[in-house]
């Protein structure tokens, strides 16, 4: 009886450690992809656009309005209406010291103004 108490003790430990490991061996780009995915989500829910169908993620380079910086990586979404294309971008800090941002296309809310009205064409 003890025996088989050890076993299944030391199965759960290893299922324990190799989840662990799983996760630990995470990259450096797939924390950031995860860390820009979250932010952009969060956004897109606060600001109640869940219907909108953004395109993305699109690695960029630079965000308009400010300057490009090596220390970040900034990843955008993009939905187009006719001739208009409105961004949302999440703005993460390699080292994870500072707190990720999110910035929006000068546009912007002529998105959160709008869509319902072209949903409704």
């Amino acid at each position: 009886m003890e025996k088989v108490k050890f076993l299944s003790s030391s199965k759960f430990l290893f299922c324990v450690f190799f989840i662990l490991i799983q996760f630990s061996c995470e990259t450096k780009e797939e924390k950031i992809m995860g860390e820009a995915v979250s932010h952009f989500q969060s956004t897109q829910s606060d600001l109640g656009l869940e219907n909108v169908h953004f395109q993305g993620p699109v690695l960029k380079s630079r965000i308009e309005n400010f300057a490009p910086n090596p220390n970040y990586v900034i990843y955008g979404w993009y939905f187009v209406h006719k001739k208009d294309t409105f961004w949302i971008y999440s703005k993460v800090d390699k080292k994870f010291i500072k707190e990720t941002s999110v910035h929006f296309s000068s546009n912007f809310d002529g998105l959160r103004e709008n869509y319902g009205k072209w949903q409704v064409k």
